[in-house]
């Protein structure tokens, strides 16, 4: 039994063929199978060709009642990845231009790696910089206090008090965005001595940070994002997106999966 196509592989698919206006030759053909093993899928020529086959059939009979019921299973497969939404066909397009590789190690060793920092981050160690990592000249503490106190503020609501306000979001921290509350908590009294990449994504997101202000909270213990671990450029392009805070947790993670990575909350 064949196996079945992904998500991914027919959105490369359709778009290639989008591209070349239909008409697709024997050598487009062979360019777009090694397109695929490009991204990691093994396809045989004669696959891709009946891929390729399929989707032309779907374009000449759209607007049609399909005779069988293979057409009809054909025509649902196309239609349901031309309903991508446009922030995720967004994130696909930056992913494929940005990434630029295999990860140099365990993508868990790297998403989780840890370093110790200080008020100063001219002090900090350089191991686990990205190349060109800018440095700010705010500690991380003076800085995540900023960022805290701008999602108070953006969250300002007549029916609630401020301290109603700063205990759902210490409540979520915990419960929805995977951050130990005494973790937020030694942060604020200045006590944290570690900070790994999981945790600052986690924290990136549970404040509704854009992509500016989630490179800032990065650089300012020495971090960045970097292109050659694939979840990192996954975060990126979503906090790159018109409006990061449309994606919820589950699709956060979803998107993760769907480009071969860990989840970061669950």
């Amino acid at each position: 039994m064949a196996k079945r196509w992904t998500y991914r592989e027919d959105y490369i698919v359709c778009k290639y063929v989008d591209e070349h206006d239909v008409f697709i030759s024997n050598q487009d053909k062979y360019e777009l199978m090694l397109v695929l093993k490009g991204h990691g899928y093994d396809r045989s020529l004669e696959a891709v060709r009946k891929r390729v086959f399929d989707y032309q059939l779907l374009l000449t009979k759209r607007d049609s009642n399909y005779a069988n019921e293979q057409e009809r299973r054909i025509s649902e497969l196309f239609i349901a990845d031309s309903n991508m939404s446009r922030a995720q066909r967004w994130i696909d397009r930056y992913i494929d231009e940005i990434y630029f590789g295999d990860d140099l190690c365990d993508e868990e060793d790297m998403i989780d790696s840890s370093m110790a920092f200080s008020n100063n981050v001219a002090n900090q160690t350089s191991q686990y910089l990205a190349i060109d990592t800018p440095m700010v000249n705010k500690s991380f503490y003076e800085v995540f206090d900023e960022l805290l106190k701008q999602y108070f503020e953006n969250h300002k609501d007549e029916k609630k008090t401020d301290g109603k306000i700063k205990k759902e979001f210490k409540d979520a921290l915990e419960k929805d965005y995977a951050v130990p509350i005494n973790t937020f908590n030694a942060i604020r009294r200045e006590k944290y001595d570690t900070v790994s990449r999981k945790v600052l994504f986690r924290l990136c997101f549970a404040l509704e940070l854009n992509y500016e202000d989630a490179k800032k909270l990065l650089e300012s213990v020495g971090y960045d994002f970097r292109r050659n671990v694939k979840s990192e450029v996954v975060i990126e392009s979503i906090l790159k997106c018109d409006n990061p805070r449309r994606f919820i947790i589950g699709e956060i993670d979803a998107t993760l999966e769907r480009h071969k990575c860990s989840r970061l909350f669950t």
